[in-house]
């Protein structure tokens, strides 16, 4: 073969090399980039959805405390959030919001009480045995697992 197009198909090869190496790099870095932008998004998402379910679960336990359930209306929101939990959470996330759920429950069962009765019971538990501090714990270690993921 002539060294001439040797050189040619060298140079032509080079190219041609240099320029997937460029798309492969630069496809590369847009998926990485989409896929990140994509968890961050869904890491709001949840984040936002956990803290109206906790919102709607500390409003129903304080209103369980001092009411009975008088309608099924007052706890259709804290539902509602719950089953679009179970759409995306894991399940630590699902049992502890289950859980909260059917304390919720238990506490409008029971007879109201005192605001004496109250501060007891307050100094009395522990976070451990709040099922809304279980739950948010339980959402912020997902969220963490999420994060690293990035």
């Amino acid at each position: 073969m002539d060294n001439s197009v040797v050189t040619a198909m060298a140079a032509l090869f080079g190219s041609l090399i240099g320029g997937l190496t460029t798309l492969a790099t630069a496809w590369l870095s847009q998926r990485y980039t989409t896929r990140n932008q994509r968890l961050r998004e869904e890491i709001a998402k949840r984040e936002a959805l956990y803290g109206e379910y906790i919102d709607e679960a500390s409003e129903r336990m304080i209103d369980a405390l001092g009411h009975e359930l008088r309608d099924a209306n007052q706890i259709v929101r804290m539902y509602g959030l719950f089953c679009r939990i179970q759409l995306v959470c894991s399940g630590p996330v699902l049992e502890t919001g289950e859980q909260l759920m059917k304390k919720v429950a238990e506490v409008y069962a029971m007879p109201s009480i005192t605001l004496e009765d109250l501060v007891r019971g307050a100094r009395e538990s522990t976070a451990e045995s709040d099922p809304i501090v279980a739950f948010s714990r339980a959402c912020r270690q997902e969220l963490e697992t999420l994060q690293r993921r990035l």
